[in-house]
């Protein structure tokens, strides 16, 4: 969103960002006018997922080159003002008349919105540009197709109607493992158009509407993230107490609990909330009190959550006996290598010989990859005939997920892992910690840093 030549030029990233957060048109509503200045965010891991998108475009160029396709490529680089939108524009429309296969990089510009597809792919159905017409593609590294992504598809297939007098018949999504999904307009076009119309209106309303910076999805990703999460730290926001669900969240402001602070210092069973059972409204209390404990001297604190109060068979009542045979996993992965991602480091925690002793195994290719997964159930497989009682721990789900599809994709050790998830060898940590311990921090996540992970990790046999 940005004012160019005195107009209001809005872009799919614009729509899009509406449907995840209304608070964000707002904000940035405010900086086109310049009434409030756009922060930077410099996340390297944007960067890199920006790299790989790049990648993944190029890719998808290389092989449409290959197969002998007339390709027609305009530079990605940002455009100028509305003027320079337009000449882009009129670029677009000629290479859709000199019939091109695939045109990559094709902009738009319609007076009002701007966007600019990854390619427009040529299809042999009549239109105001002859025998011939286009269809949108965008290039994406998800392995599954989103709806905001079909929602930037539906943008780019109106421009693309008044350019070539009809509407394209399908949308296209080329996911990280290089497939080409496509998808009927008509199914979606109607949902679009009441998206933009509701989108129009916040805009025209957005110096009058209050709006307030819920956490969503998109706060991963926003530029604004750190504004709106300092906001609610500083209006002591409900949304900062660990485990507490947006649901829950209205359920006990309407309850007169509007803040973290009220909820904490409620007394033990001093509260009903409809909506909310009596034993979920304990556990909220007692994490915003811990929370609140550590905010005024800073010491992290943690408290056990009674056996009958996690439930039978929950929580540490969970942990099965130690064993000098347990093994300690944890793998990292880089989703982007490839088709389908690389666990490029398999971590090991056992004993041997009375001693811990931590052995990595690196994967630097899907033959590395395979032969590191081989060994490891080997591992375990040896260590199970001398002690029969051993587990294999590790903290999230992660791991025991990504074992499957370590077997589904080598094809091998299929009945090895079988006996180890049947016999329930794998043990998750953070499931356990997460039903028996209590922690004053804001988040349980295993991918947060937070003092909870701290607690779980490394755990000695």
């Amino acid at each position: 969103m940005q004012i160019l030549d005195g107009q209001l030029i809005l872009s799919a990233s614009d729509l899009v960002g509406h449907l995840a957060c209304a608070h964000l048109t707002v904000l940035e509503r405010a900086a086109a006018d310049g009434r409030r200045t756009r922060p930077v965010r410099l996340d390297p891991a944007l960067d890199v997922i920006a790299k790989r998108g790049f990648e993944r475009e190029e890719k998808f160029l290389d092989e449409a080159r290959a197969a002998g396709r007339r390709i027609v490529e305009f530079p990605g680089e940002p455009l100028g003002g509305v003027e320079a939108l337009r000449e882009a524009d009129r670029l677009t429309l000629e290479a859709m008349r000199a019939g091109a296969d695939v045109i990559a990089q094709a902009s738009f510009f319609d007076g009002r919105w701007q966007g600019r597809a990854d390619f427009l792919l040529r299809v042999e159905r009549p239109s105001g540009l002859g025998g011939w017409s286009y269809e949108p593609a965008d290039a994406k590294l998800s392995r599954i197709v989103k709806g905001a992504a079909v929602l930037q598809l539906c943008l780019y297939a109106d421009q693309i109607r008044r350019l070539q007098g009809t509407a394209p018949e399908r949308i296209a999504v080329v996911t990280g493992d290089g497939r080409l999904h496509h998808y009927r307009l008509d199914d979606y076009d109607a949902y679009f158009r009441r998206v933009r119309r509701r989108f129009e209106e916040r805009l025209a309303s957005a110096e009058r509407v209050s709006t307030y910076p819920e956490p969503v999805e998109h706060c991963r990703i926003c530029r604004w993230w750190q504004e709106c999460a300092d906001r609610r730290r500083d209006d002591d926001h409900l949304s900062r107490v660990a485990g507490l669900t947006r649901l829950q969240t209205g359920r006990l402001r309407v309850a007169g609990v509007p803040t973290l602070t009220a909820l904490g210092t409620r007394p033990l069973g001093g509260m009903a909330v409809s909506g909310i059972s009596p034993a979920a409204l304990e556990t909220l209390r007692a994490q915003a009190r811990l929370q609140l404990e550590q905010y005024r001297d800073g010491t992290i604190r943690h408290e056990l959550i009674p056996l009958d109060a996690a439930g039978e068979g929950r929580g540490l009542a969970s942990l099965p006996l130690p064993s000098p045979g347990d093994v300690f996993l944890d793998l990292e992965a880089d989703i982007f290598v490839g088709e389908g991602g690389l666990e490029y480091l398999f971590g090991l925690l056992f004993v041997e010989d009375g001693r811990p002793v931590y052995r990595e195994v690196w994967a630097h290719s899907l033959e590395d990859e395979k032969a590191a997964f081989c060994s490891f159930v080997d591992l375990v497989a040896e260590r199970r005939r001398r002690w029969p009682e051993m587990h294999v721990y590790h903290y999230g789900g992660y791991e025991s997920g990504a074992l499957k599809r370590l077997m589904g994709r080598h094809a091998v050790r299929e009945d090895d892992l079988d006996v180890l998830l049947r016999g329930r060898v794998l043990v998750d940590l953070y499931s356990v910690l997460r039903q028996g311990v209590r922690v004053s921090d804001e988040s349980y996540s295993p991918s947060s840093g937070s003092a909870f992970a701290d607690l779980a990790w490394p755990v000695g046999p």
